[in-house]
């Protein structure tokens, strides 16, 4: 018997689509991207996908990110993620993955989000002190 690779073609036909950034709020932020495992129309589900984030590594992968898985089990598919409880303020490195038969497949970039500042309830003051706040006569 006798193998042969044949150039341009890959065992693992997971294809991961670009990340984007939908909304990104003060504690949450919506990401998107899509996937198609083998073949279109095969039928090879993968396993889980979702997002990975970290505010400290720029590439982040599931060992050293927060996983947020959004399903499993899929051929192919749009992924939508919302990510909770984020601190405001603070910058994100985050990329989408896909588990499959010869492990994980990263979206081929990564998006750098900064949730917004503000955690307050409405109608509180972002001045601690109510008598700095702005006097209305």
């Amino acid at each position: 018997f006798i193998s042969q690779a044949v150039e341009g073609y890959s065992v693992d036909q997971l294809t991961v689509t670009t990340l984007y950034s939908m909304s990104v709020f003060n504690d949450y932020a919506n990401f998107r991207f899509d996937f198609v495992n083998g073949q279109q129309g095969s039928n090879q589900p993968t396993g889980e996908y979702g997002v990975v984030y970290s505010t400290e590594y720029t590439e982040p992968t599931v060992d050293n990110g927060t996983k947020v898985v959004a399903g499993s089990g899929k051929t192919s598919g749009s992924v939508a993620v919302e990510v909770k409880n984020l601190q405001p303020s603070t910058k994100y490195y985050v990329r989408g993955f896909v588990y499959s038969g010869n492990g994980v497949k990263y979206t081929p970039n990564t998006v750098t989000i900064t949730t917004s500042g503000s955690s307050n309830q409405p109608g509180e003051s972002d001045n601690p002190d109510p008598q700095l706040a702005r006097q209305h006569y």
